[in-house]
């Protein structure tokens, strides 16, 4: 760092040891620069320390005209330490398996879709079909509002479990479904929150193990949405020609085979917080107050805002070319 660059600090500031990362400083007037070096740890929650070779009299140390010509961040070693073992990896297996029965459920939208207009729901308008695929993907983004603070409060592994059991039981019930309020409820909305809280907890954990290798992470865990959109696809395909049941349930059952997985492989590096007094507009409006999370946020809306809506309407627009209903769920895998 040049001396032209250097930071002032107080001519006079007190330190004091803490557990918590918090600080309690003076106020900040400039100082001429002397030579000490500050080490901070930015992944770890632990108070910043200085290199002094004065004596700790107190708890209380004095350190008089502190400023600093080096600033060291030994980020990568601290990264690294955390993503060696055995518990990161399972939390990708976790991922994997997560995003399979989430995201690569999501992925067959269209195949149910075009089922549904030319069989059960066949006297129904078009549009009034593709609301079932616009609940269940609307209540998939949505339910990251508190699938997110569920993890935060009582760990990952909890609200995984629950998709587990949502996305297992909505597809069984959607099985059986006669009528059109009867899909809305089972796949657009018990299946589909199954599916966020399996995809929101798995990826809440992996996002606290990993940092130097974190895009490897979410990699290999993203990969499960497409192996799992082939699978399902292929599987309602072939067992659909016996019965709309069978195909269901045979997708029932590779869900509730993977969805286990993930909740027994998910866990987090973050002790849970527990119960938490709950401000909206702390949680959910403030941070939009930052210029670059609401550009995030926007672009994040753009994305998903074309993922879905193509997927939803793929089967259907094939079977308008005049490709057979059977080879149209191929496009969708």
């Amino acid at each position: 760092m040049s001396a032209n660059n250097l930071t002032a600090f107080p001519a006079k500031a007190t330190i004091r040891p803490m557990s918590t990362w918090s600080a309690s400083t003076t106020d900040f007037p400039l100082s001429r620069a002397s030579s000490k070096s500050l080490d901070i740890d930015p992944v770890l929650a632990q108070p910043a320390t200085y290199e002094d070779d004065c004596e700790d009299k107190s708890e209380e140390l004095e350190c008089y005209h502190t400023t600093y010509d080096t600033f060291h961040i030994d980020r990568s070693n601290k990264d690294r330490q955390l993503e060696v073992g055995l518990r990161p990896w399972l939390a990708v297996v976790g991922g994997f398996c997560g995003q399979l029965c989430s995201f690569g459920f999501l992925n067959v939208i269209g195949v149910f879709i075009a089922y549904y207009q030319h069989n059960q729901l066949a006297s129904l308008s078009p549009s009034t079909i593709s609301w079932i695929g616009s609940i269940q993907s609307f209540m998939f983004s949505f339910s990251g509002f508190f699938c997110g603070r569920l993890s935060d409060m009582y760990g990952p592994r909890w609200v995984t479990a629950g998709g587990c059991v949502f996305i297992t039981v909505g597809m069984l019930a959607t099985a059986f479904c006669k009528e059109y309020y009867q899909f809305v409820l089972a796949q657009s909305i018990c299946a589909s929150l199954g599916a966020a809280g399996l995809f929101y907890g798995t990826t809440a954990a992996i996002s606290g193990w990993f940092s130097t290798r974190r895009g490897l992470a979410f990699g290999v865990a993203a990969s499960g949405a497409s192996i799992g959109g082939v699978v399902l696809s292929l599987i309602f395909e072939n067992l659909s020609r016996k019965s709309f049941q069978a195909a269901v349930c045979a997708m029932a059952a590779v869900l509730f085979a993977f969805s286990p997985v993930a909740a027994l492989t998910t866990s987090s590096r973050l002790q849970p917080t527990g119960t938490q007094p709950y401000h909206f507009v702390k949680f959910y409006l403030r941070p939009f107050l930052e210029p670059v999370f609401s550009l995030y946020t926007a672009s994040m809306f753009l994305i998903f805002l074309g993922i879905f809506v193509p997927m939803a309407y793929f089967s259907l627009s094939a079977i308008a070319e005049g490709v057979s209903v059977a080879h149209s769920f191929q496009i969708t895998a």
